[in-house]
């Protein structure tokens, strides 16, 4: 995450694949210079557009890589339940999914943050290899 965000599952629970032992450094994870407000010639707001939040996302997945950490990287699978509040803090790394619980439900949550995420986007930016066996769609990342 390259800013802070919280969630609440108001219905069932949400799962998430975590390196419980990483984070990301947060100056990997700032907006380039020409990205702060007043930059690109004035472009960028204090309230800044869906437009605004992608570039910034864009930029962020450029620059962003997952070194291999071994042990430390491992990824852990757990559930968080109705009602519990999770802080995902700047630099936490981990893959969010849903699945209908025994009943069928789905899951509703409450998320609070920026919209501001840093995705790996290519061969060379994820490099951890150990206790990555659970994590989906990243094989275009280990090519």
């Amino acid at each position: 995450h390259a800013a802070t965000e919280v969630f609440v599952p108001l219905v069932g629970s949400i799962s998430e694949r975590r390196a419980m032992g990483v984070l990301l450094p947060a100056e990997w994870l700032r907006r380039s210079y020409d990205m702060e407000v007043g930059g690109m010639g004035g472009q960028f707001t204090s309230r800044p557009t869906a437009d605004e939040l992608k570039l910034v996302a864009d930029d962020v997945s450029k620059r962003v890589v997952y070194k291999d950490y071994g042990e430390k990287g491992v990824f852990t699978d757990r559930t968080v339940c109705r009602g519990r509040v999770t802080l995902n803090s700047i630099g936490s790394v981990h893959q969010s999914y849903s699945t209908a619980g025994q009943d069928g439900s789905g899951c509703l949550i409450f998320v609070l943050g920026s919209k501001v995420h840093g995705h790996f986007r290519g061969e060379g930016s994820f490099l951890q290899r150990m206790g990555i066996d659970g994590l989906e769609n990243i094989g275009h990342l280990l090519e």
